[in-house]
């Protein structure tokens, strides 16, 4: 996981660095679950994790790869530390442009791994 072009996210005046998720499969989970406060905690977690390690939430892994659960504890644990609503959904900005940026597009992929348009007939 790589620091992703030194973005940072600030939450109760720290700046916490926000990184590459660990796996575009993650990437895919967390952003298929829509735009949910349980999300908004999910993706801040996934693309800090040193934030979700002083929030003592463990990994997705931890939760089984379960998206809601991970990111409910996020939340509910960023709350519980005083942070508020306006600087977790603006974590979460940050965190959703990186995420984005880290699921495979399939139209490069396919112009990749196939290219139709030297073909012979």
């Amino acid at each position: 996981m790589s620091e992703s072009q030194g973005l940072t996210i600030t939450l109760r005046g720290t700046e916490w660095p926000v990184k590459d998720p660990e796996s575009p499969s993650m990437a895919i989970d967390v952003f298929a679950n829509g735009h949910s406060i349980r999300s908004t905690g999910a993706v801040v977690a996934l693309c800090c994790p040193k934030v979700a390690k002083r929030l003592k939430i463990g990994t997705l892994r931890d939760h089984r790869y379960d998206v809601m659960s991970y990111g409910g504890a996020a939340y509910d644990e960023m709350i519980r530390q005083g942070c508020t609503i306006a600087e977790i959904q603006a974590a979460a900005l940050v965190c959703l442009d990186v995420l984005g940026q880290a699921i495979p597009k399939l139209d490069e992929e396919v112009q990749t791994e196939v290219d139709f348009s030297e073909a012979t007939p």
